[in-house]
């Protein structure tokens, strides 16, 4: 278990994000050169917490994993994609 050890910083306002930007930039990079659709839930969560009322923790069990929220707001992101994919494999 690596709560409140290295890398993760509890005495950090970025906390468990610590290292995530890099990482981040690796897979929209990593996106583009493989000119692949992102589904940017970090995007998706981010623009939740800015609305009136709203916190990150919202969305999360333990400040990493998605809770039922979460999970939602990920699917809306997801399943468009899927029902694109479906509809035109469907096409001759």
């Amino acid at each position: 278990m690596l709560y409140c050890k290295p890398p993760y910083r509890v005495d950090d306002p970025r906390g468990f994000d610590v290292g995530r930007a890099e990482y981040l930039d690796a897979i929209h990079q990593v996106a583009e050169e493989k000119r692949t659709q992102l589904v940017d839930v970090n995007a998706a969560f981010l623009a939740y917490a800015a609305l009136p009322g709203h916190k990150l923790e919202d969305l999360t069990l333990d400040g990493i994993h998605p809770n039922s929220l979460g999970h939602s707001i990920t699917t809306s992101l997801i399943r468009p994609i899927l029902e694109s994919a479906a509809q035109t494999k469907g096409k001759p």
